[in-house]
């Protein structure tokens, strides 16, 4: 159970990447759970590389806009946000965004992996799943949605090419993210 001390099991790290892959797809859906360690900047400055993160293999139909989603991206792990569920063809589909990345991406239904449901970093424990961890995974969310959105107006008014209207957004969104990240109610040692 995230919070304890127990051992959660990992994939085994002399896995190749397939057979990892095949290891974690066959778990989905079974609400098992595993630890991570993070490498990557997508989602700082709420995990940073080397965190530990506790994912469940959540049947997709008990995820929600806000959960951090593990998914498989070109035969690699990814961990980003869930902006949204929607209907696409064939069923559902994921519209998902790393914080520290300005735009999103729709993924299928069936790449999603597992939630996170706690991350360990050295600032201390976020359990996605207490009271505080979901006001935050709120605020969270609704930045990366007006991130998003701002991101595409930028693109059609200026372009895509960097502009210094657009580093100015990126280093203001990122000193709030930082500042929601950071808070006392957020990570705690002792929750």
């Amino acid at each position: 159970m995230p919070g304890t001390n127990e051992a959660l099991p990992s994939p085994p790290p002399e896995l190749d990447t397939e057979a990892r892959l095949a290891l974690l797809r066959s778990l989905r859906g079974s609400g098992d759970t595993m630890r991570l360690r993070t490498d990557g900047v997508s989602m700082s400055p709420m995990m940073e590389t080397g965190a530990i993160v506790t994912i469940q293999f959540a049947p997709a139909s008990d995820l929600c806009a806000g959960d951090m989603i593990l998914f498989s991206r070109e035969d690699r792990l990814v961990l980003h946000r869930l902006l949204h569920v929607r209907e696409a063809e064939g069923g559902v589909a994921f519209v998902e965004k790393g914080d520290h990345q300005p735009f999103a991406a729709d993924i299928p239904a069936g790449c999603v992996l597992a939630r996170a449901i706690e991350v360990t970093t050295s600032r201390g424990t976020f359990n996605a799943e207490s009271a505080a961890g979901r006001r935050v995974t709120n605020r969270l969310l609704m930045l990366s949605r007006a991130e998003h959105v701002l991101y595409h107006l930028k693109a059609r008014v200026l372009g895509t090419r960097p502009s210094k209207a657009g580093r100015l957004f990126m280093r203001g969104s990122r000193t709030v993210r930082r500042w929601l990240g950071a808070g006392r109610d957020v990570i705690s040692n002792d929750q």
